[in-house]
């Protein structure tokens, strides 16, 4: 998709800037020797260390109690050496600077305009967690034998929203999950901007945190642990949970009697029909009970239905061990599958077929992309695709067998779809329904808060510490370029960060190749998404000549294709055109070239996008995502974040390379000053 025009070695070397892993190799209870603290180290007089959370480079977090407040808090500590103790104090005068403007009175005015004056989220307005910022709560200095630290004490937080992306497996946090996240941000940076008049410089999933729920922060002042996410800990205590139900219904003997079955059958070897048997065989023998007592036919069909629907109700009450799967999930039926007459290679083989096709058929007409995929007369029977419906069915039956919550969520979700009428309504409300369980699987739900964190690289709007901010693929252009920025440049990165929670992947993501920089390759993925950079903007950067010649074109890279962001959500992710026309919409606003025309954090959460209602139906159905992708082997479409290999990118690698911009700003621009 791109052409790269060669240059000299000497002019590339000269031009590479280093960009450094961000990604942590120490384990969470790997306390090395040269930590500055152990668990039970008293500060001040006042913190007592109980247990490490987090570290970088030049920052270690340590759980705290408070002696003074009896409260837990963390408690940020970085070595103050040569060369960094100006940034340290730098950020400790923003911090201070900040927590005096919490209750600032037009920034009140502010949040009632921002909530619609709603008395529920506004009961707690003069409290700091309305300015979205994590809350600063002490700072103090700190020596022993091996140096001077200095030491920030904040409120507790949360994961970052790097691990809520984990969670949902880099396949993109659902949009009204999303939706949530993008308000609380932008009211933050409102704050940050229009009443603090300070750039954070650094906005990435990383520094977001999710605020603790009332009962997590209970449990830490409990137990004085922050409890670490283990997934396989997690896994093994749901198990012998669910083990424990079981042996309980063995002793069931009330289930036992109504599905007559004995202790020593297996119950995974129970199907729907030996169930079905079962359950004639004990209505029949109620029958005969019932006739002993002299009642009449209508008295007993009434007492028959009254006894059966007990049974049902207990059945599906106590779903852990017997259940008929079949009324839970339908097999996959070869005529139930979507079908294509033609397996297409590329384009040329389209046209192949196509003339082909047309020597062959008595009206010679010509195949039709549509016509291939809706015209049931000329489909043919696909069998990669009945693979790809019946391994999901057993994936799905292993789950409803081995596990307790979604057996429960399987037979509601079964119940739900079917008292609606149409296919097309069953699939959207199953669609639904899998989405809100795989949010609340994750212990992800729509009102999840968030605060920005990390003001280490912030500066002021009108006090720039450093020319080059950033983490790479959240940077804005005026940076490479070295135009002046503003505090726009945190409003471009959001909206990087925004397209990645929805999709798990980088909008932006340069690599450095062998005859041009990563810089290069970064204005290259611009054009791609946003169109040619104005060249009045490019100009006014002192970098201009570095990537541009005298007529506006790349130096090194040449023939940049173009798609719009709707495109990319729509190909790429199979995100439904509505949805993604409004989304592309709202990026758009944030992903202006020019920093002036940036929309700024005040005016975007105006927009529409943010108020559209929840809707977790926004992606494509299969048809719909197949026709995209017969047209993507048609017409050579789009390729998003994988435009070198010319292969359709539909699997997230979640192997990301994340690079500090503390290492690199740290370790200065090799482009030059």
């Amino acid at each position: 998709m791109v052409n790269i025009i060669n240059n000299t070695s000497e002019e590339i070397n000269s031009d590479q800037k280093t960009d450094y892993n961000y990604s942590k190799e120490e384990s969470l209870n790997d306390y090395k020797i040269n930590d500055p603290l152990n668990i039970g180290d008293i500060l001040i007089d006042r913190y007592i260390i109980k247990q490490k959370l987090d570290y970088d480079n030049y920052n270690k977090i340590w759980l705290a109690l408070d002696n003074k407040i009896n409260k837990h808090v963390t408690i940020k500590i970085q070595k103050l050496e040569d060369g960094y103790i100006k940034d340290s104090y730098n950020e400790i005068e923003i911090l201070k600077h900040i927590s005096k403007k919490n209750f600032d009175k037009n920034w009140i005015k502010s949040l009632k305009e921002y909530y619609n004056n709603n008395e529920e989220e506004l009961k707690e307005i003069e409290i700091v967690d309305n300015t979205k910022i994590v809350e600063l709560l002490n700072t103090f200095e700190y020596k022993n034998k091996d140096g001077k630290y200095l030491c920030i004490v904040f409120e507790i937080m949360g994961v970052n929203l790097l691990d809520i992306m984990k969670r949902f497996k880099y396949k993109g946090i659902p949009l009204p999950i999303v939706r949530n996240i993008t308000k609380q941000i932008l009211i933050g940076l409102d704050f940050l901007h229009r009443i603090c008049h300070i750039i954070h410089t650094d906005i990435r999933p990383e520094n977001i945190l999710v605020c603790l729920t009332q009962n997590e922060l209970k449990n830490i002042q409990k137990t004085g642990t922050y409890i670490i996410n283990n997934e396989k800990d997690k896994e093994f205590l749901i198990n012998n949970n669910i083990n424990e139900k079981e042996k309980d219904n063995d002793d069931d003997n009330e289930l036992k009697m109504y599905v007559a079955i004995e202790e020593d059958v297996n119950f995974k070897g129970i199907n729907g029909k030996k169930l079905r048997k079962k359950r004639q065989k004990y209505k029949q023998k109620q029958k005969k009970i019932f006739e002993k007592y002299g009642l009449s036919n209508n008295e007993i069909n009434e007492k028959i239905d009254d006894v059966m629907n007990d049974v049902n109700d207990k059945i599906h009450s106590l779903t852990l061990k017997y259940y008929d799967i079949n009324d839970i999930i339908e097999r996959p039926r070869p005529s139930s599958t979507p079908k294509v007459k033609l397996h297409l290679q590329n384009k040329d083989h389209f046209h192949e077929l196509n003339e082909s096709y047309s020597e062959e058929s008595e009206e010679s007409e010509s195949l039709d992309v549509d016509n291939i995929l809706y015209d049931p007369s000329n489909f043919d029977f696909d069998l990669s695709k009945y693979k790809k419906y019946l391994q999901n069915y057993i994936n799905e039956k292993k789950l409803i067998l081995n596990n307790e919550d979604y057996r429960i969520f399987a037979f509601n979700r079964s119940k739900a779809i079917s008292q609606l009428k149409t296919e097309e309504e069953r699939n959207s409300l199953y669609n639904k329904l899998n989405e809100e369980y795989e949010n609340s699987k994750n212990g992800v739900d729509q009102s999840i808060k968030v605060k920005i964190f990390d003001m280490g690289n912030a500066c002021w709007i009108n006090h720039h510490f450093r020319k080059i901010i950033q983490t790479r693929q959240y940077r804005s252009p005026e940076v490479i370029l070295k135009v002046n920025y503003t505090e726009t440049a945190d409003i471009w990165s959001l909206g990087c960060m925004i397209f990645e929670l929805v999709t798990g992947n980088y909008l932006f993501n340069p690599e450095k190749g062998d005859i041009y920089t990563i810089n290069d390759d970064h204005i290259s993925k611009f054009i791609e998404i946003l169109g040619k950079i104005p060249k009045n903007f490019a100009k006014r950067g002192k970098n201009y000549y570095k990537y541009f010649d005298e007529k506006g074109k790349m130096r090194r890279i040449e023939k940049i294709n173009h798609i719009g962001i709707k495109d990319v959500l729509i190909t790429n992710y199979h995100i439904k055109e509505f949805e993604a026309e409004a989304l592309s919409d709202f990026l758009m606003k944030m992903l202006e070239y020019y920093p002036e025309k940036r929309s700024s954090a005040r005016e975007l959460l105006k927009h529409p996008w943010l108020n559209m209602p929840p809707n977790y139906d926004y992606k494509m159905n299969e048809l719909d995502i197949y026709k995209i992708d017969i047209k993507e082997i048609l017409f050579e479409g789009y390729n998003h974040n994988n435009k070198k290999t010319g292969i359709l990118y539909k699997d997230i690698d979640s192997d990301r390379d994340i690079y500090s911009s503390d290492s690199e700003l740290n370790e200065g621009d090799c482009e030059g000053n």
